[in-house]
């Protein structure tokens, strides 16, 4: 391992990427479900809490980019390149399959929905269809673009308004900025979240305002998770008894509170799931710390969750390409989730191999 690896591996919190080893299982599950028809009751419990998660854990270590150029460059390759890809060959696909209209498949382009929408609620008013997983990476992209700028945008519009007066006034603090940044951003999320209703913006913008809201909420919470997580790692005991009470009342709270579906996708936004997300982060957040001591398990999850795009992208273009999803049983379920770990496996080996040559090369 090169000393880069070594400071990159002591950066990276295990808890986090077992998390988010869990959220992308979530999601392989609930759309294998979707098809398949078995544990009908399985994305009930996930799904108010799952998708948002990657926002909220890309909060906890966010690092405000000194060059926004390079940063959204890096990221649109990271992101969008991919998305393009994928989509081009669904586009084929679906060209080859009998799907000539010239509008449908632009559209589906620029749509990239997780489910079959048409006027009046695509502001081109065309019928599409969704290009499966991948409108996620434009959700991701979109909060890339917004969020690193919007902090500088507040901060010169208070800073303007506040140019006759006082000095005193004049002060712009940090925690003011904060106050009104996040107001700035629930209300876009909320107006956003409203609009869905109504009208939609092609690449997922709406989605990836209402991701960037969570975004927000892990850099604001980035402190208290650490100490959170550095409590349960020494009480283990504490933490497992903490998580079955929080257990029990997640349970409660899906059940008896009426409509908890708070994920992304064009799916509808209540104010009480909240409360459910909420307590799902911190279920996945304990439940992470727990699983971490189960050496070999914790390991696996984290290196799924370490490298979750790559299994998302994988898996993209595997629910829209390569297989026939209505014919799901055991044996499918089980090589889906075989094919997805050997192939992320096989990808980061290669890449480090290739860039183990790229160093040889330049010394």
């Amino acid at each position: 391992m090169t000393s880069e690896a070594k400071k990159e591996a002591q950066k990276r919190d295990n808890v986090i990427d077992i998390a988010r080893g869990a959220c992308i299982f979530f999601m392989i599950a609930t759309h294998v479900e979707a098809w398949w028809g078995k544990g009908q009751q399985f994305s009930k419990y996930t799904g108010v809490f799952f998708l948002v998660f990657f926002f909220f854990c890309s909060g906890l270590f966010y690092k405000y980019p000194k060059d926004k150029g390079r940063y959204i460059l890096k990221r649109f390759y990271r992101l969008e390149s991919p998305y393009i890809i994928i989509c081009f060959m669904v586009l084929v696909k679906r060209y080859n399959s009998g799907i000539r209209s010239v509008p449908s498949l632009v559209y589906s382009f620029f749509y990239a929905l997780p489910a079959e929408f048409e006027s009046p609620y695509l502001l081109a008013g065309e019928k599409t269809i969704g290009v499966g997983a991948a409108w996620f990476l434009n959700s991701l992209f979109i909060r890339c673009c917004i969020y690193p700028g919007l902090g500088g945008c507040i901060r010169y519009i208070m800073r303007y308004r506040a140019a006759g007066s006082s000095k005193e006034s004049n002060a712009y603090t940090l925690k003011a900025e904060t106050m009104h940044k996040t107001i700035v951003i629930v209300a876009l999320a909320v107006s956003a979240s409203i609009s869905q209703k109504y009208v939609l913006l092609p690449l997922n913008i709406q989605d990836g305002l209402a991701g960037m809201m969570f975004l927000h909420f892990g850099v604001l919470s980035a402190y208290y998770v650490k100490k959170l997580v550095a409590w349960a790692k020494k009480n283990i005991i504490k933490t497992s008894f903490a998580f079955l009470i929080m257990l029990t009342i997640y349970y409660i709270d899906i059940n008896y509170v009426p409509y908890q579906w708070f994920d992304l996708g064009s799916n509808k936004y209540n104010p009480q799931s909240l409360i459910g997300t909420s307590l799902g982060f911190l279920l996945l957040i304990l439940g992470s710390v727990l699983l971490e001591k189960i050496k070999y398990i914790g390991q696996f999850i984290a290196f799924i969750g370490h490298n979750s795009i790559i299994v998302l992208i994988i898996h993209a273009v595997d629910i829209d390409i390569l297989r026939n999803w209505n014919l799901v049983s055991w044996p499918f379920v089980i090589s889906t989730f075989v094919v997805y770990v050997g192939a992320t496996y096989v990808y980061v080996e290669l890449k480090k191999t290739i860039l183990q040559k790229e160093r040889q090369r330049n010394e």
